[in-house]
């Protein structure tokens, strides 16, 4: 029997059930076969294989005016019945704020709080939260690995009247 497209229809409207499970099987391992080949050759990363002139000013930026990008974490205080006015409010913000500076310049680049800067987008407007922005120090994975000891140094017992405070990660890009 020659396999010409001719007698392949024959042959398959002969025994069509046979045609239809045999095609059935063919594509669970086919994809079966994709799956198991190809999960590990896939990914969302992409970057550029050439230099381009953005990639070049990029990189001049970060070297010669700003550094690298760094992760900003934005801690959250806030109370129940105090505001922002009242000297309990602020006592306790600047506790937590020493206790993230007390990590060191290895883990916290910086923080600042409403109390410091007078900036009224860190208060909300009942004025009973507050925002503490936090810049990490190093780089994306030194953040990565610092972000464990801010919560553990924020994670005491609030006063009463308080919320425990929260931590928000907002990674550079």
């Amino acid at each position: 029997m020659r396999c010409s497209p001719q007698s392949l229809a024959r042959s398959s409207s002969r025994r069509p059930w046979t045609t239809i499970a045999v095609w059935v099987l063919a594509v669970f391992v086919s994809g079966g076969v994709i799956s198991t080949l190809m999960g590990g050759a896939l990914t969302t990363d992409f970057g550029l294989t050439n230099n381009p002139e953005a990639k070049r000013a990029e990189t001049l930026l970060e070297d010669r005016l700003r550094g690298p990008k760094r992760v900003n974490e934005t801690v959250i205080v806030s109370s129940t019945s105090a505001t922002v006015e009242d000297p309990a409010y602020r006592a306790y913000v600047g506790d937590v704020r020493r206790r993230i500076q007390a990590l060191g310049p290895e883990a916290v680049q910086s923080s600042t709080s409403y109390f410091e800067s007078a900036d009224d987008s860190l208060v909300s407007k009942d004025r009973r939260t507050t925002l503490i922005p936090v810049v990490m120090a190093g780089n994306i994975d030194d953040a990565s690995e610092h972000v464990v000891d801010v919560k553990e140094a924020i994670e005491q017992d609030a006063p009463p009247g308080f919320k425990g405070p929260d931590v928000r990660v907002r990674l550079p890009g």
